[in-house]
């Protein structure tokens, strides 16, 4: 009975869909993030003294 209470708890009280959602969510915007974090076509180096 007690097995049967802690498995099934978290489906009858709805927790673990919403908590599906937030890890879904956390690793989308983990992934945002790393993504601004790289260069893009808008990074121009200046050029090295002296070259052309």
């Amino acid at each position: 009975m007690l097995i049967m209470t802690v498995l099934f708890t978290p489906f009858e009280s709805g927790l673990v869909v919403p908590a599906k959602n937030l890890w879904v969510s956390g690793k989308l915007l983990r992934e945002a993030r790393l993504a601004g974090q790289a260069p893009n076509s808008s990074f121009k180096p200046r050029p090295l003294r002296g070259s052309a």
